[in-house]
């Protein structure tokens, strides 16, 4: 319950802030109080939210039943009570789980709200779809049906937009197969979350800009959260799969007036769980919305970049940053950070330059490079975030005052601290070549470079990429020293 922890936390400073007669996030008075009471209100959304998804865990999680004896019954396919039987009768065969499913994705068509009300006829269909996660053919039927509920504006935002919900149209989004069944459920399940993104959208359209407790709680918000929550499991697994949340918010911003690139990016911000405990459930948390940003910004497509600039306008510096400060012995989640600080100013050139620089995003990696050179990914981020602001504004660099004999040493730390790691290797490679036109090739050749490169390639002779990559970089190093310019 660690949103519920970070809310809780938040009304305690609210409440001493209205009694102190102070200002919280610019707002007092009856301001503040109505403040107050949204946040009251979305405290009571979160722990039924709670109640509900713990009460649905326990369900999923219950062994199938066996089949009765002797071959399976006809049923009443327009009586929900008689579908939802069905269901649970003959839930350990995966035949008659999908004509079930089919009957009450029939039933969600003629009327949604019916279906929706019958909250254990949706729990037994969530309970097969994680049963039978390998049979297509299920997975399609059930994902018919959850597409009919969301044609639903109000069940869209409402019913179908739990974490639990939301976690299962991600999974089955992500199925891979040849058969026709895995990318039509795969497509549906697109299509859904879809649907609830653009029913939020309406909404904020017809009620105006949310509040900041409104925002949170949303169902893109959510979406967000779960999005993030399952790319923190695919991080420990070391899995990736072939679609993600670009799906919806690229997808979306080119075919849906209604859905704005503010509208999307205020509400990836709100996601991000800077409010939680520094904590192993908070660290996976702030990982995974540093993975789900990082695939956002490294997305193509026609709106790209103007996501990324609205991310940029709504505060996603300053959120890396929060999550970096709340989880500083985090190395995955330190080693994702400075990632994201460098796609933010990629994708967004001099406006993300000074978001980064406004929240002090190199001066806070620079320290965690000097304190944690073990941190391998944190080393090789970083570094490229440090070399990259040679390019940056020169108002930016006249600030920065960095180092450039600094840098040098750390990337030749690189070099000692990871001589196994091929990645590293590689990375660092990259890191000389940007460092030259910094410090000078002959300062290079001063420091010995000839001779790590040679020990780096030695180690990982049967590595024809690094071979090559260092070939590569010491005639680079002999050009720019014969011409300092390269040309």
């Amino acid at each position: 319950m660690t949103q519920l922890a970070g809310l809780l936390e938040e009304l305690g400073l609210v409440t001493k802030t209205i009694q102190g007669e102070g200002n919280y996030l610019g707002l007092k008075g009856e301001l503040l109080a109505k403040y107050l009471a949204q946040l009251r209100e979305k405290e009571g959304l979160i722990r039924e939210r709670d109640r509900l998804l713990a009460e649905t865990e326990r369900a999923l999680e219950a062994p199938l039943r066996p089949a009765p004896t002797g071959p399976a019954p006809a049923f009443d396919r327009e009586s929900l009570a008689a579908v939802y039987q069905h269901m649970r009768d003959f839930e350990a065969v995966p035949l008659e789980s999908m004509k079930a499913l089919r009957a009450l994705a029939s039933l969600a068509y003629k009327g949604a709200d019916a279906v929706a009300q019958d909250e254990k006829a949706f729990k037994q269909l969530l309970r097969l779809l994680r049963m039978h996660s390998s049979e297509a053919a299920v997975q399609l039927a059930a994902m018919k049906c959850i597409c009919h509920l969301a044609f639903s504006k109000e069940l869209a935002v409402g019913f179908l937009a739990r974490p639990d919900v939301l976690a299962t149209l991600i999974t089955v989004r992500g199925l891979e197969g040849d058969s026709n069944a895995a990318q039509e459920a795969s497509k549906l399940a697109g299509e859904a979350l879809a649907r609830i993104a653009i029913a939020d959208a309406e909404i904020v359209s017809e009620t105006g800009p949310a509040q900041p407790p409104e925002v949170a709680a949303s169902a893109v918000t959510t979406y967000f959260r779960a999005e993030a929550s399952s790319l923190a499991e695919a991080f420990k697994k070391d899995v990736s799969s072939r679609k993600g949340v670009e799906e919806v918010t690229l997808g979306l911003l080119e075919v849906s007036e209604l859905v704005t690139a503010d509208f999307f990016a205020e509400r990836f911000v709100a996601a991000a769980p800077t409010f939680e405990p520094s904590s192993a459930e908070g660290a996976a948390a702030a990982l995974g919305w540093l993975c789900l940003l990082a695939r956002q910004l490294s997305a193509e497509g026609s709106y790209s970049s103007v996501l990324a600039e609205a991310l940029v306008k709504h505060g996603a510096a300053l959120a890396i940053t929060s999550l970096m400060d709340l989880h500083p012995t985090n190395w995955d989640v330190l080693g994702k950070a400075p990632e994201c600080l460098l796609l933010l100013v990629t994708t967004t050139f001099i406006d993300g330059q000074w978001a980064v620089h406004r929240v002090e995003g190199v001066p806070r990696v620079l320290k965690l490079l000097r304190a944690l050179p073990q941190a391998e990914e944190l080393q090789l981020h970083g570094l490229k975030l440090l070399l990259a602001t040679k390019d940056w504004h020169m108002d930016i660099k006249a600030e920065l005052k960095l180092n450039a004999e600094e840098q040098l040493q750390m990337i030749k730390k690189v070099f000692e601290v990871h001589p196994d790691s091929e990645k590293a290797v590689l990375a660092a490679f990259k890191l000389v070549h940007g460092v030259i036109m910094v410090v000078g090739s002959e300062r290079l050749h001063e420091d010995g470079m000839n001779q790590i490169i040679d020990k780096a390639v030695h180690r990982h002779k049967s590595n024809k990429e690094i071979e090559e990559a260092g070939t590569k970089l010491k005639e680079a190093m002999l050009l720019f020293l014969v011409w300092p310019f390269g040309g």
